[in-house]
């Protein structure tokens, strides 16, 4: 089994059993993507001094961080990916547009919240620069209508649900693990307060940074921006991220298709093998 084939399984999950009904199926092609996007990393990262690694690795992480991402969402909110998906064959769908029905990082991924600090905290501990970081809390209006419920993956009410109970269950299972594996490690050692920053601040700073690999917004300096050893690390950066997400979502019964937590680990080990040490 290759590292980019163990990425598959971790962001798209276990094999559905055949015959394939359409959900299956979909998830199948965001995993095709995942591993052909990783054969694409794995490749450029092979030769980080070459001048096409410059220009394409960027882009080939960006479109692993959005394939993975694609991938977990699948499995959360089966119908927002399947509506995408379908909504491609219709005869009206047109290549030339935008299209609303299209997944997109702003809205499907991450989204924009009023952050309201949690009540609990007290105003000295809100002060304090040794305290952890304010907890934020969800809303759950009652009056919010149905089109305007946050679905995001990383919207404050998955935090809620998914992220940070899982985050919980990770910590406990990882004490009976017999993986010494660094992004579990790093994972667990993440305050609860932490979990949305680590993937929300530092997901979307790390999505923009490889955009600017793949706009032409570094006109001069471009190779001197992404010099062999900036790709090495944005390499690492970049599949540390996705693989730490996806750990997660084989914790919480919310996510579709979660695989036994003994493969799970042995997947996680191959990746930092081959992407990350």
């Amino acid at each position: 089994m290759s590292a980019t084939t163990s990425l598959r399984a971790l962001t798209c999950g276990a094999a559905m059993p055949e015959p394939l009904d359409e959900y299956s199926k979909m998830l199948n092609a965001i995993g095709t993507q995942v591993e052909d996007y990783g054969e694409f990393v794995s490749g450029f990262k092979a030769r980080p001094s070459e001048k096409d690694s410059s220009y394409f690795l960027p882009l080939a992480l960006r479109s692993v961080m959005e394939a993975s991402c694609s991938g977990v969402l699948a499995r959360i909110d089966p119908i927002r990916v399947m509506y995408a998906a379908k909504a491609q064959l219709s005869p009206s769908y047109d290549k030339t547009v935008q299209q609303g029905s299209s997944l997109k990082w702003d809205g499907d991924m991450v989204i924009k919240e009023k952050e309201k600090p949690a009540d609990s905290v007290g105003a000295t501990e809100k002060n304090s620069s040794t305290a952890p970081p304010i907890p934020l809390i969800a809303s759950w209006d009652p009056k919010l209508g149905r089109d305007k419920i946050p679905r995001a993956i990383f919207s404050l009410n998955m935090y809620e649900v998914l992220w940070n109970p899982a985050h919980a269950r990770f910590t406990d299972w990882l004490v009976t693990s017999n993986s010494d594996a660094v992004l579990f490690r790093e994972l667990a050692a993440l305050h609860p307060t932490q979990v949305r920053d680590f993937f929300t601040v530092k997901g979307s700073k790390l999505y923009s940074e490889l955009s600017k690999g793949i706009h032409p917004e570094f006109i001069v300096r471009r190779q001197a921006e992404f010099d062999a050893q900036t790709l090495v690390e944005l390499t690492a950066r970049t599949i540390s991220w996705v693989t730490q997400m996806s750990i997660l979502t084989h914790f919480s019964s919310i996510c579709n298709a979660s695989i036994d937590h003994v493969t799970m680990s042995g997947h996680v080990e191959l990746i930092e093998g081959v992407f990350i040490q």
